[in-house]
C-alpha cells in the first residue's frame, strides 16, 4: 500500500512540475484616470506652492484613491492569454490602504498612461462586475 502511495505522490508532483501547478497569473493594465481625496489633496498641494500655511497642515481623516484602467494582457510566467474576459475591458478598482499604507507613494508614482500588474487572484477576490477593490501592496507600478 506503501509504494501505490508513492506512486501517486510522484505522479501528482510530476503533474505539477509539467503542467505549471499554482503558477500565478496576472492583470496587466494601463491607468487611464485617478479619482479620491488623496489625488485632489495633491493637486491642491501642487497648485499652492510657498503657500503660508504649508502644506503639512493638510490632513486627511479617510483618504480614498480609485483608479480606472484597462487590461491590456493578462500572463503567466509561461504564457501570454491573448483572449479571455479581461482583455480590453475598463475597470474601476478602489485601492485600499493595507499594513504598509501605501497609498500616496501609488499616488505619486501612478499617472495617466503608466502601466500596473496585479495578482489575477487579488483581482476577482472583490470584483463586482467592472468595479472592484484591492489592498495597495497588491499593486505593482511597472517601469514605462
Amino acid at each position: 500500500m506503501s509504494r501505490m502511495l508513492v506512486l501517486i505522490m510522484v505522479a501528482l508532483f510530476a503533474t505539477c512540475v509539467f503542467n505549471g501547478c499554482g503558477e500565478s497569473k496576472y492583470i496587466y493594465g494601463v491607468v487611464l484616470n485617478e479619482y479620491g481625496t488623496i489625488v485632489k489633496r495633491q493637486n491642491f498641494i501642487e497648485r499652492s506652492e510657498g503657500a503660508l500655511f504649508g502644506n503639512d497642515s493638510i490632513k486627511l481623516n479617510d483618504p480614498t484613491y480609485v483608479i480606472q484602467f484597462q487590461v491590456v494582457s493578462v500572463r503567466s510566467s509561461k504564457k501570454i492569454y491573448d483572449s479571455g474576459p479581461y482583455l480590453g475591458k475598463i475597470y474601476t478598482f478602489q485601492i485600499m490602504g493595507g499594513r504598509y499604507n501605501n497609498l500616496e507613494a501609488l499616488n505619486i508614482a501612478i499617472h495617466k498612461g503608466t502601466k500596473i500588474r496585479i495578482p489575477q487572484s487579488e483581482f476577482n477576490f472583490y470584483l463586482n462586475g467592472n468595479v472592484g477593490k484591492i489592498f495597495d501592496s497588491n499593486v505593482s507600478v511597472l517601469d514605462e
